[in-house]
């Protein structure tokens, strides 16, 4: 695919509002002649400069440019001669004038006269406004120029100065008199840098794309840039199921990383050596990274000097402070250009320096661990086995991959192999998952061990494998095996894989009578299984309190970098044997919770940060999961764009790294997002390469909810009721009531309100979810066509965020009210409706195409008329809607004179016109 024009040509202006507000209102006042734009290299100071030109000649101003540079800057006026020449009106070009003239000699008021009268003939009736590029550049005679110039009212300023250069003394002025405005810019934040990428391709910019170059680039424009061309040039960016995505982690090109060594070239030999130290090891503390015969004041010198330049950074870490590179691209090239001997020296001397002083702090076993590892490529087993624990609770699987391997090598380790098994099943390696933790199992160990692999084989046979059966049988050969004390957490296991296999009552049967752990306090892998199966029974009161529990404290850091501290405790041992799941896991059951009991934005809010941990965390087999979900949590909120874009990264994800039941629960949720938006299409693309994978998954009726919504865009809103209605009743058989709810309001919405009522209100009866009761009294409020219900119930669905079911019910209160013969009230909600859909992100469901005119289209009517907008005849509609031809031509005929028009031809503009877009409209 290809990557459009916008990515090679020069790149939109994204996450830059405040400043150019600042600059606009600095332009505008009288009293103004600067703006000064800093920041330190690659943030994009000279690209929000180029902006300010363009707004300045959208106000009718003229614009000049120039680049200041040390070459021109050793002739007198140099930058600026382009602007002071003599095509512009000078009797002579300012060469002319005496190169060395002092600022207060005699020629000096002829030159600025001059000047004057070419910037006055540039400026027209207003001010000329100059851009310069790295003001501090600039000769002196150019500065005292420019001043004067601003100073009569001529010239409007606009210049860039680079962090650590000091703004030129001339320029001094601006500041004292209040007459010049500055704005520090810095990189780009992580949401500005996601929008700017996805705003230059043609296609998505998946989330790991974009964590992996936020990581990368720190949202540095620049090297954003450079890495994004880069990877393009070599293939290592391309497109995955319509969605961009890295094939392998992007490296920095040869131009890339000259201009980091061109900026690090200039460091003296005791700041490279600190620059070296921290590239291979980082963070250190101060005392760290002294070199070995370098003084404490001279070391303190060289990291002075380091800091201001940017090229080291400074944070605080407890009660001491650690070192860091300004930039991870940094440590790239000096890994790169360094000798490799030198670097082996390097790694020894920082290992023995931390050994030396007694590896008290608790990240020290780690950090000795890797820096042996990467001088020797060995280290003591049982070093690599502790440091294994400490990454594992950091959730820093790459790491921990490699030091259980390291282990490994050396001998057969019941440990060590549920490390690297863990560590495969997090990564998406889910079949050497099982092969090592299989090893793992027939291997003498403790019994806390010898649990927590069972509980990591389960769950991998299960989330990874597919293979609940195997799961299970794993589950009940432990139960043989291991201690009593045990079986409480084995049946957790197995409730986990009962509830997320749509079975929630055998699920709480199973965890009857079980504890929740000490004092009351849930674990996190009961917590799974028993809230989400709570939520899904109608019981989302007791989930939601057992999900807001705070869990046990574990190690102190949840994700990157163990954060080592002299308080921090030691991890030992597998007292806590669940720690393995990762925090995502927890959001993600918080949300699932969220949404089924009502409360829906901050479900999306939860799972989007569930997403965010597992990409941060290159989680993968979760970021899959955890995208479809989030695009169902958003599509019912009534963002159905949003929501296909969330299934599209799920179904491309899936599909490059092989997850089945991923990809087939993000095509469903595609097709649902996309027969929501009325993409026939799309929708039925998806939905046929979902029916190709036979997978016995469907999480809580996503996959009838697909095939329902694909109909529902091919104009068939009967085949969509039919099977809404079945999967309704199949759910409800298995306990998901609140599931059956779902599915049964979408009946309702697609025209059959009085099917519905009944089963919705006997589930709002069984559940305590502000959502199952929300759809009941929609429903009992459409059968009635009660004007006051339907708009007593579009408002609730606003209270709780469902804004498109809210739109939808607020159209049936304008008919119910027009009906009725209440003019004003039918206008008010029309009104209502139109807003709540203005932000639905172009939906097109059968409820938002109702009529807008006095008379009201019935249900049946307005079905009846799409079916013929889609070309079907009188005898093909009767048979599909089970009617009589007469009947069909009945409901036409009464049609066109609601609508005014003399028959088929004219119905799609009627309909348009009175309702919104057909039901093949495009997404």
């Amino acid at each position: 695919m290809s990557s459009g024009n916008r990515v090679t040509g020069p790149w939109p202006l994204v996450g830059r509002r405040r400043e150019l507000d600042l600059f606009r209102e600095a332009l505008t006042q009288g009293g103004r002649h600067a703006f000064l734009v800093h920041g330190p290299a690659g943030v994009g100071k000279t690209r929000l400069a180029e902006e300010c030109l363009t707004e300045a000649e959208r106000a009718g101003l003229a614009t000049v440019r120039t680049v200041a540079t040390a070459l021109a800057a050793s002739i007198p006026l140099g930058a600026l001669a382009h602007l002071l020449s003599a095509g512009d009106g000078l009797r002579e070009p300012v060469a002319a004038f005496p190169a060395a003239t002092p600022a207060g000699g005699g020629g000096a008021p002829a030159l600025f006269a001059e000047a004057r009268r070419a910037v006055a003939a540039r400026a027209g009736n207003g001010r000329l406004v100059l851009f310069v590029d790295d003001l501090p550049l600039l000769d002196p005679l150019s500065l005292l120029l420019l001043g004067q110039l601003m100073d009569a009212g001529l010239l409007f300023l606009v210049a860039t100065v680079r962090d650590g250069e000091p703004v030129p003394d001339a320029m001094h002025g601006l500041w004292a008199g209040d007459r010049g405005v500055r704005a520090d810019l810095g990189p780009l934040d992580r949401e500005h840098v996601d929008e700017l990428l996805q705003s230059l391709f043609d296609a998505p910019v998946g989330v790991a794309a974009c964590s992996e170059l936020w990581t990368a680039t720190q949202g540095n424009v620049l090297y954003l840039r450079e890495l994004v061309l880069g990877a393009l040039n070599d293939g290592t960016l391309t497109t995955v199921g319509g969605v961009w995505q890295f094939e392998r982690p992007p490296r920095p090109g040869r131009r890339l990383l000259d201009l980091i060594s061109a900026r690090i070239s200039g460091v003296d030999r005791p700041g490279r050596d600190v620059l070296e130290r921290l590239a291979l090891c980082q963070p250190l503390g101060i005392e760290e990274s002294r070199p070995a015969g370098v003084t404490e004041g001279a070391h303190l010198e060289t990291l002075e000097r380091l800091e201001e330049s940017g090229l080291v950074r400074v944070r605080a870490a407890g009660r001491r402070h650690e070192l860091a590179l300004g930039h991870p691209l940094h440590a790239q090239v000096l890994r790169e250009e360094l000798p490799v001997l030198r670097g082996r020296k390097l790694l020894l001397e920082q290992t023995e320096r931390v050994e030396a002083r007694g590896a008290r702090r608790v990240g020290d076993p780690l950090r000795i661990a890797q820096w042996r590892l990467d001088a020797t490529g060995t280290a003591d087993p049982a070093l690599l086995l502790r440091a294994a624990r400490l990454a594992r609770y950091a959730h820093d699987h790459a790491r921990i991959e490699r030091l259980a391997r390291g282990v490994l090598a050396d001998r057969d380790d019941a440990e060590a192999g549920l490390l690297l098994g863990e560590a495969l099943l997090s990564r998406g390696a889910v079949r050497e998952a099982e092969e090592v933790l299989e090893r793992a199992a027939g291997l003498p160990a403790e019994d806390g061990v010898r649990l927590a692999v069972v509980l990591a084989r389960g769950s991998n046979l299960f989330w990874g494998l597919l293979r609940p059966d195997l799961a299970f049988a794993v589950v009940g050969d432990a139960r043989s095996h291991l201690p009593r004390e045990h079986h409480a957490e084995l049946a957790a296991l197995a409730a986990m894989i009962l509830t997320f296999t749509d079975r929630p009552q055998e699920a709480l049967e199973v965890l009857k009578g079980i504890p929740r752990g000490p004092a009351g306090l849930p674990t996190p892998l009961r917590s799974l299984g028993e809230a989400a199966a709570l939520a899904v029974a109608g019981r989302t009161a007791e989930a939601l309190e057992l999900t807001a529990v705070p869990e046990p404290a574990g190690a102190p850091a949840t994700g990157g970098a163990v954060q080592a501290g002299p308080s921090a405790p030691v991890p030992v041992g597998w007292d806590g044997a669940f720690d393995f799941l990762h925090p995502s896991t927890r959001l993600m059951n918080r949300a699932i919770v969220l949404h089924e009991s009502g409360r829906l934005t901050e479900a999306s809010a939860v799972m989007r940060a569930a997403l965010s941990a597992a990409v941060d965390d290159e989680v993968p087999h979760a970021l899959s999961t955890f995208a479809w979900y989030l695009g169902r949590c958003v599509l019912l909120e009534g963002r159905p764009r949003t929501a296909a874009r969330w299934a599209r990264d799920a179904v491309s994800v899936s599909r490059a790294r092989g997850f089945e039941a991923p990809l087939k629960l993000g095509l469903g949720c595609l097709a649902a997002a996309l027969g929501h938006l009325g993409d026939a299409a799309g929708a039925r693309a998806a939905v046929e390469e979902m029916d190709t994978l036979h997978l016995p998954v469907d999480a809580q009726g996503l996959v009838p909810l697909a095939r329902a919504w694909a109909a529902v865009a091919e104009g068939d809103p009967l085949r969509a009721r039919t099977g809404l209605a079945e999967a309704a009743e199949a759910v409800r058989a298995r306990g998901q009531l609140t599931v059956s709810a779902a599915l049964w309001h979408d009946v309702a919405r697609l025209g059959d309100a009085a099917a519905a009522a009944g089963p919705l209100a006997d589930l709002a009866r069984q559940c305590d979810s502000d959502l199952v009761a929300a759809r009941a009294a929609h429903a009992r409020a459409a059968t009635a066509h009660d004007p006051s219900g339907l708009a007593a119930a579009a408002e609730r669905f606003a209270e709780l965020g469902a804004l498109l079911l809210a739109a939808e019910a607020a159209a049936e209160a304008c008919e119910a009210m027009r009906a009725v013969g209440d003019q004003r009230a039918a206008g008010a909600w029309a009104a209502r409706s139109a807003e709540l859909a203005a932000r639905c992100e172009g939906a097109a469901t059968p409820g938002l195409r109702v009529s807008t005119g006095v008379v009201p289209l019935t249900s049946r009517e307005r079905e009846i008329c799409l079916l013929a907008m889609r070309g079907l005849s009188s005898k093909d509609i009767a048979e599909r809607l089970t009617l009589s031809v007469r009947t069909v031509n009945n409901h036409l005929q009464n049609a066109y004179g609601k609508l005014g028009v003399g028959g088929r031809t004219e119905l799609a503009g009627a309909l348009e016109n009175r309702g919104g877009p057909g039901p093949s409209s495009p997404a």
